[in-house]
């Protein structure tokens, strides 16, 4: 490795480094490549982990929004609305996981990971204008 780097030898079509024909990788290297195969250090390995586990523990928080006595409301007409809070959620962050409704009394309920309740309302806003009357956050249970 001439001039310290890696990426000087990516493009290279022999392993990174190998002694009697097994890849083999110093303590300075965080890769090995050996034909199609890439192997990681076990420190890059934790390392990848402990990122993947912070992801996980930093996940958005979930909410719940009520929308009560929503007049004429079908199960066609909240289909249709959900599918429009689809088309424009990403723009707000956000991301609508499920939906209950009630024909009866006109209640709908809407589950949503968003990083706070406004996102949550302004995609209401954006796609159909069925604000909710209450958006709550909420945390799973068994």
């Amino acid at each position: 490795m001439a001039s310290g780097h890696a990426k000087d030898h990516m493009d290279s079509d022999r392993p990174y480094r190998s002694v009697g024909g097994q890849p083999k990788a110093s303590r300075r290297d965080w890769w090995v490549r050996s034909d199609r195969v890439l192997f990681l250090s076990p420190i890059l390995v934790v390392r990848l982990i402990k990122d993947s586990n912070a992801e996980e523990e930093s996940a958005m928080p979930i909410f719940m929004d009520t929308h009560e006595k929503v007049d004429g409301l079908t199960a066609e007409a909240v289909a249709g609305a959900h599918a429009r809070d689809l088309e424009v959620q990403e723009r707000h962050g956000v991301k609508y996981l499920k939906y209950w409704f009630n024909e009866r009394t006109g209640r709908v309920y809407c589950l949503v990971e968003a990083p706070n309740a406004e996102a949550a309302r302004a995609v209401h806003q954006e796609a159909h204008g069925l604000v909710a009357d209450e958006v709550v956050e909420v945390h799973e249970g068994s």
